[in-house]
């Protein structure tokens, strides 16, 4: 499906660099708050907000431009499964805040009494960190055969994917954490669930097309992890 090539390789990799952009607008304010003595970049909660935003910026910027000089795919999707659900995975996460605005304000209320709502967003701030770190290894592995819709490329076996066959979604659940965490509602708790299930649907299509077409991949299938690594069972590449 062309149409769904050009929206990927044009459309969303314009999305994701508008997204460093307002990354980089909200770094630059953040700092300016430090030096007006607004905010104490000293304190680690606020040092984890200036890392967390940086990472953003890097890897919004790294993740557009890459996709706007991907390899064309030796195999494209052809299913609309195939477009919808992994479109549907990526946007979530970007979407929120204006869900979360939508939501009954009952479901955005946080569970959390108000003595833990404090230490909750610095441990998600954290967590968002480690998922942008793992997202960033993941994708300078992945080069130009980056993708979103379900596509083969050439298949990387290296970096992270060594242990983990889709460590990219796993970062990916990192951030939708630390996203549930800091707000800690029932609306951010049922975001979450719902992005677990579609990133599973999304590598499950993904290994079905890869296994249908690579008997490399089969082999590579069985000896890795599926979104965690599997203990004794890491390849040896």
């Amino acid at each position: 499906m062309r149409s769904a090539g050009f929206f990927e390789k044009y459309v969303l990799s314009l999305l994701f660099l508008k997204t460093a952009f307002d990354a980089a607008i909200a770094l630059r304010d953040f700092v300016g708050r430090s030096q007006a003595g607004i905010v104490d970049l000293v304190s680690s909660a606020q040092s984890a907000y200036v890392l967390q935003y940086a990472l953003v910026v890097v890897y919004s910027l790294f993740f557009g431009l890459t996709l706007l000089v991907n390899k064309p795919p030796v195999h494209n999707a052809r299913r609309w499964r195939e477009i919808v659900i992994p479109l549907l995975a990526t946007l979530l996460p970007y979407g929120f805040a204006g869900l979360a605005s939508a939501a009954p304000e009952s479901a955005t209320r946080s569970l959390l009494p108000a003595d833990l709502q404090r230490a909750a967003i610095a441990a998600a701030a954290v967590v968002s960190v480690a998922g942008y770190v793992l997202a960033l290894w993941s994708l300078a592995y992945l080069g130009r055969s980056l993708s979103v819709l379900v596509s083969m490329r050439t298949i990387v076996l290296s970096g992270p994917y060594r242990y983990v066959r889709h460590p990219m979604y796993s970062a990916y659940m990192f951030l939708v954490a630390g996203l549930a965490l800091a707000s800690a509602s029932l609306f951010s708790i049922g975001l979450l669930v719902v992005y677990v299930c579609l990133s599973i649907w999304r590598a499950r299509l993904e290994e079905e097309m890869l296994g249908s077409l690579s008997e490399e991949y089969r082999r590579y299938a069985e000896q890795t992890g599926f979104l965690f690594p599997a203990i004794g069972r890491a390849t040896r590449r």
